[in-house]
């Protein structure tokens, strides 16, 4: 058994003050991490796996920013369903970012390019490899097909199936 962790952070700048004003969300990006269970037991992971605007999909190191909230949700998995999850995170590294996505959800349009993706909707289908082997089967958002390129952060964060798996949040809630 293996924990996927999905991460959520918001970062001080303007495009996360603009994410938070068009989103009218607490959480700016969403990446992930495929940790060992001390690590996930620890708070000590390695790498985040991510779509960003700079760089594309990218695995970066656990440090390359400092993120001024923060949520982690460990999802369980058996480790084969685990190393499906991550192969296809990896498989994504070097895909492009998908400006026009965001620009369409800023919009209310359908606007989007087929090529690149954004933080969201990588995580959406990397969880969704996942939930789809729970029984029953089913997807981590009621979407109507097609429509990943739709999920924000802040739209993965109501995920039933993250209720009751935090495992880490700054700052601490009071």
């Amino acid at each position: 058994m293996k924990t996927f962790v999905l991460r959520f952070i918001h970062t001080p700048g303007i495009v996360s003050g603009v994410i938070d004003y068009v989103e009218d969300g607490h959480f700016d990006h969403c990446e992930c991490g495929g940790h060992s269970q001390e690590e996930v037991d620890a708070g000590t992971p390695q790498t985040w796996i991510g779509a960003h605007m700079h760089g594309g999909v990218e695995e970066r190191p656990a440090d390359y920013c400092k993120p001024n909230r923060e949520r982690r949700y460990g999802l369980p998995m058996a480790d084969a369903v685990f190393d499906r999850c991550m192969d296809y995170e990896r498989s994504k590294i070097g895909d492009s970012y998908n400006l026009w996505d965001d620009i369409g959800i800023a919009l209310h349009t359908e606007w989007r390019s087929k090529h690149g993706l954004i933080c969201s909707w990588l995580q959406f289908n990397a969880t969704s490899i996942w939930s789809k082997t729970l029984d029953p089967p089913t997807m981590m958002l009621n979407l109507l097909p097609g429509r990943a390129h739709l999920v924000t952060p802040e739209l993965l964060l109501l995920s039933p199936y993250l209720q009751g798996r935090l495992i880490y949040q700054f700052p601490e809630e009071k």
